[in-house]
């Protein structure tokens, strides 16, 4: 790396650090933000299925009382400015847990439109549930959600 570039790599770590300190810019205030936010508490490891078969414990089994979660906070996904360009939309079929107090853990995209994927997963992670309950005791769930992205 020559002289001229260091010193431009040095001015611009500087601007940024003297930015950050001021709090002028976004990327100052988007950190100061984050910082703010305290972390997700993790997902529950024994959460039961709903809907399919396999080797975890299932919602479906038995003769026991089981309510499923519904959906009380519903959060609008956002189109990013490539997805509005090229006009996508269509669903986005998600993969996701449905922890005790109702937020949403470990998104994955089940069905995906590459341009809207994030949004979708952005999306969910605010939207709250009641949780399910098992013989009326709170129950973590895996389940499918769907996110439909139409035109603006």
């Amino acid at each position: 790396m020559g002289a001229k570039s260091l010193r431009f790599v040095t001015v611009a770590v500087a601007a940024v650090a003297a930015s950050y300190l001021l709090g002028g810019t976004s990327m100052a205030q988007t950190a100061q933000e984050q910082r703010a936010i305290p972390p997700a508490a993790p997902c529950s490891p024994e959460a039961f299925r709903v809907g399919r078969t396999d080797s975890r414990p299932h919602l479906n089994d038995g003769v026991l009382r089981i309510s499923s979660p519904a959906r009380i906070l519903y959060v609008k996904p956002e189109y990013s400015e490539a997805a509005r360009a090229a006009k996508a939309q269509g669903i986005v079929v998600l993969e996701a847990q449905i922890e005790l107090d109702g937020r949403v853990c470990n998104p994955r995209v089940v069905r995906s439109i590459p341009l809207l994927d994030q949004s979708a997963i952005d999306a969910v992670l605010k939207w709250r549930f009641t949780p399910a309950k098992r013989n009326g005791v709170a129950v973590p769930v895996i389940t499918t959600l769907t996110v439909n992205f139409t035109p603006q």
